[in-house]
Order: C-alpha cells, then structure tokens, then sequence
C-alpha cells in the first residue's frame, strides 16, 4: 500500500464506512458533525450518511437523541447535529459571535422582550417569535421574516431544538432549559484547537483544504488579535504534537499516534449523500481522492451532468461512479434516473458488494419496485 493509497484507506477507516459501529449516538460523536439537509427525493442526507455507517439504522432513528438531549443542532460548516459533549465550545462561540451581530446590538430591546415572551413557552415553533415592531412577516419560497429571525436565535445560542416529530416544523427552547450551560466556558483558541483534533480524528490524514474545509475555519481575532489557523497548525508541527507528510505535492497533517494504525483496507461498496462528511471539502477531495464532485440540484435543468440529487459511489478507495434515484414514499417504488461510471468495474468482487449495499440501501427505503436503467449484473431481492 502506497502511500496515496495510505492515506484514503486510513480516511475511509476514521469515516467509519467499514461498518464496524452501530452506533448512531457515538457516529456523531466521532465524526465531529453530521449535517441536517431538507431535500428528500430519498432519505434526507443526515439518515443516508448514518445509514451508510450503519446498516441496522432506522430512518430518522436519530431525532430520538435529539429529545433526549444527547444531541443538539449547532453550525459546524452548515447546521448540524453536534453530540452535546461538545455543547460547551458552541455556546462558547455563539457568546463571541453575539457581540459582532449587528441587528442584535440595534434591536437589543427586541430581543430582551422575546425572551421574556418566550420564558413563557415550554417549547415554541416559528410562528411564536414576535417581530420587531414595525417589521412585517414577510413570506418567499424558503424563508420569512420569522423563521429568519428564529435561525438568527438559534445561531446565536439563545434557544436550541428540542424535538423534529416533523421534519420541517422543529420545536424549540431556552438554551438552558434544553442543556446545561458551564460557567467555565472553553476560550477561543480552545474552540480552534477542538476543532482541529475533531478534524483529524474524523479523517486521520488532513491536507490544507481538509483541515480549514471541515469546520470551515479562517483567520479569527481574540481581544483584538488576529490569529491563522495555518501558523497556529505549524507551530504544532514544530512541537511534534501533529505531524507533516507531503504525497504528490500535497501537505498532510495528522496525529503522531496515527502512523502505528495498520489496515487491511476497505473493500466494499458506499452510496454517499452529497453532504456526506468524506465529501468535505470539494477541493480536498479533489486532491485527496482525484473525483469532482458537483450537486446539481441547484443548477438549471440543462446544465446537469448526472442527475439532481447523484449520490457518488465509493468502491474500496475510489469514486468510481455515480446513481441518481427518486423514491416515491406513496407506491414505494424506486426509479433509477441514471448510471454514470468512471469507468464501470469489471471485477466480480465489485459487483458482489454493489449487490449487498444496493439492496440494503432499497430495504433502509422500504422499496417495494425499481425501475429504470440497471445492470444486468445487479440481482434486486425486495
């Protein structure tokens, strides 16, 4: 095993795609964050990344936690769900952020008067957040002025979700009453250097691009000092505490402990969502894996390559393909859109594991028909 090879196996392994944990509570944990995303033309993102991680995973097993208070919904890169060991850093964050927020500052008498109202409610939704006054509630296709307001809140650490019994209409409450806040709060470069270690825990090997990209960390000021993540990275380097490797022109930071891991390696298949934690960041795993990677559901029709919602396929250390599916909850029927290989394998192994993950994938969606395009080599058992 070369060193590139190395490398992606060692990422493979701390992705925990091998299926070696069940665990749904403690792949978040591990993973760092695993990120909330609407669009459900199959299962939303966050239950295909668990599900690809653990295969006796349930759809939506995960908002269980979320009531139990073992996980909470904070920004990682986007919103995500953060095992709640790591609450501290967040909150300690939204406190540093909340100084900065400008319409928080100018409406400062607003928001002590939603507060108190929302003192009120055990839990809440959008529709219980007062606007300012004379500010009008005003509706587009994927937001409003009090749903805004509501992100603003929980941004900022002022009120966290408590429960998703509806995907789309999420209850929420006082940050306090939803889970314990320390006064011994992390510091700033704490939050950064968490953030690191949760990175390369969750990768083993990271390049620049991985390392700034998971969590996606910039230059940050501290009581008015300004701080790069590289050089703070560097001065580690030199300490010996995170090592450097440089592979095909390309700067890999990791943990010193990392060098003793020995695999055989990844030999099976994935289907990865498009917000899959691997995928992060588009440029590291461009360098990393040597795969670009576009979601087109946000492009126009005719400039769409491989399909609205195209999930990568992962087989052992390579994305050597593509599928685009759309599930219909009402008939259970799966189609197919589209096929695309880069290029198709011809190994009988290849095939073997495809046909394992495939109908696994159609039993997590309770499939009950497929249609569309498929290989003959591909034997479906609903």
């Amino acid at each position: 095993m070369n060193n590139e090879e190395k490398i992606r196996q060692i990422h493979i392994y701390k992705q925990y795609l091998d299926y070696r944990e069940n665990d749904p509570l403690k792949l978040v944990k591990e993973l760092g964050w695993i990120q909330i995303d609407t669009i459900a033309v199959i299962s939303r993102s966050q239950d295909l990344v668990l599900h690809s991680r653990a295969p006796n995973y349930s759809e939506e097993e995960i908002w269980k936690f979320l009531k139990k208070g073992k996980i909470f919904e904070g920004f990682a890169h986007a919103k995500s769900l953060i095992h709640s060991d790591y609450f501290p850093f967040y909150y300690s964050e939204a406190l540093e952020r909340r100084k900065r927020q400008k319409f928080l500052k100018k409406n400062n008498a607003w928001l002590e008067k939603v507060l108190d109202h929302l003192e009120g409610f055990e839990s809440f939704s959008t529709v219980d957040i007062p606007l300012p006054e004379g500010v009008k509630n005003k509706r587009g296709r994927w937001n409003s002025t009090q749903k805004g307001l509501l992100n603003l809140l929980n941004h900022n650490g002022y009120i966290l979700a408590t429960s998703r019994d509806s995907f789309n209409k999420p209850l929420y409450s006082l940050s306090e009453r939803v889970l314990k806040i320390s006064d011994d709060l992390p510091s700033g470069l704490d939050t950064f250097w968490f953030k690191i270690n949760s990175t390369l825990n969750a990768t083993g090997y990271a390049s620049k691009n991985r390392l700034l990209g998971y969590y996606y960390l910039k230059r940050f000021k501290i009581n008015g000092k300004t701080y790069d993540p590289m050089k703070l990275i560097e001065t580690r380097v030199k300490e010996g505490t995170i090592k450097m490797v440089l592979v095909n022109g390309v700067k890999y930071y990791y943990k010193p402990e990392i060098e003793d891991l020995d695999l055989e390696g990844f030999k099976g298949v994935r289907f990865l969502s498009p917000f899959d934690n691997l995928l992060w960041s588009r440029e590291a795993l461009l360098e990393q894996f040597g795969f670009k990677y576009v979601l087109e559901c946000y492009l126009p029709v005719a400039k769409r390559s491989y399909g609205f919602f195209n999930l990568p396929i992962l087989y052992m250390s390579d994305f050597v393909g593509r599928v685009d599916m759309k599930l219909d909850r009402k008939t259970g029927i799966m189609k197919f859109n589209s096929w695309h290989w880069h290029p198709k394998p011809k190994e009988k192994l290849f095939w073997e594991e495809l046909n394992i993950t495939l109908n696994n994938f159609l039993q997590f969606h309770n499939t009950t028909e497929i249609k569309g395009p498929i290989d003959n080599r591909i034997e479906i058992n609903l």
